[in-house]
């Protein structure tokens, strides 16, 4: 938000974490903005403002546990998209899990805090675990989260959103606007125009 802020754009943040939003708040505090953040899911969205972009990035939709859902969210989230606007969202894929996660340990010190993340792939129904332990040296107070991510494949998600949408949806690979982005892309990235 602090990056689209300073370029001139008007964003409201969303998330269902009321942690994380006060996070954003004391961010956003200190680089002297002060912007609308609303908790709420991306399936329950009580905004009625109409925007010319939505984004929804690093794996957000994979949190959600359905195609159905995904595609009900979406199609509730293109009604606040202006005409001519666009939502863009991104998918981890498999090939990210299985190469850069699966069976994976992460530790690192940032100040006092120490933290820890441990993820494994479930190939079987292509899910994804993380956890993560955060722990303050200091007073020895820790956090724990545990992350779970529904891996879809492309062509089924691109599938069911053309079922859903009458909106053009173009595919682009790993943080570019290049096409083709399929399975061997570490995320793709979804963008639909609305018309």
């Amino acid at each position: 938000m602090i990056e689209l802020i300073k370029n001139g754009f008007d964003p409201y943040g969303v998330d269902r974490s009321h942690a994380m939003l006060i996070q954003a708040k004391k961010k956003l505090k200190t680089a002297g903005k002060t912007h609308r953040l609303i908790r709420s899911d991306l399936i329950n969205l009580p905004v009625k403002k109409v925007f010319d972009t939505v984004l929804s990035t690093y794996d957000s939709i994979n949190y959600i546990n359905s195609l159905n859902k995904i595609a009900s969210a979406i199609h509730e989230i293109m009604k606040l998209v202006s005409t001519g606007g666009v939502f863009i969202f991104d998918l981890c894929t498999e090939h990210n899990c299985r190469a850069f996660f699966d069976g994976t340990a992460y530790t690192s010190q940032c100040g006092i805090f120490e933290y820890s993340r441990y993820s494994y792939f479930q190939k079987f129904d292509k899910i994804q675990f993380t956890n993560f332990i955060i722990k303050n040296t200091k007073t020895g107070e820790t956090c724990n989260e545990r992350h779970i991510q529904y891996i879809y494949p492309i062509e089924q998600m691109y599938t069911v959103l053309k079922k859903t949408l009458h909106h053009p949806i173009y595919l682009y690979k790993d943080y570019t606007v290049e096409p083709p982005a399929d399975e061997r892309c570490e995320r793709v990235h979804f963008y639909i125009k609305k018309e």
